[in-house]
């Protein structure tokens, strides 16, 4: 199972994300689950870094399937949409009933 963590500030607005595990609906190379969830995770971390003015601390490790990306100062408008974005796909993974199994989603309020 992919273990997702959304962070939120006091304020509520989202401030990054973490994602830890495999899914297992499949094979390695063959887990629609994991595909999903890690192009969109790498592609948000990525574009937070080219296209944001909000500095971002991300820390990866491939071998614990373990990606934590969280922005370390209130995020820009662009951030934010991108958050809300990253955010919107593990929701509507998490609900779609063949996929839900796979998929743990919580939410966890942060220091900012």
């Amino acid at each position: 199972m992919v273990c997702v963590t959304l962070f939120y500030d006091r304020d509520r607005e989202i401030r990054g994300y973490s994602l830890f595990g495999h899914a297992g609906m499949d094979e390695k190379g063959k887990d629609i689950v994991c595909a999903s969830l890690s192009m969109m995770a790498i592609n948000t971390a990525n574009a937070l870094e080219k296209l944001t003015d909000s500095p971002v601390q991300i820390v990866c490790n491939e071998e614990e399937a373990l990606l934590d990306v969280r922005v370390r100062e209130k995020p820009d408008e662009r951030a934010v949409t991108l958050l809300k974005a990253m955010e919107l796909a593990c929701e509507e993974l998490q609900k779609d009933t063949e996929y839900h199994p796979y998929i743990s989603l919580t939410r966890e309020e942060i220091d900012s």
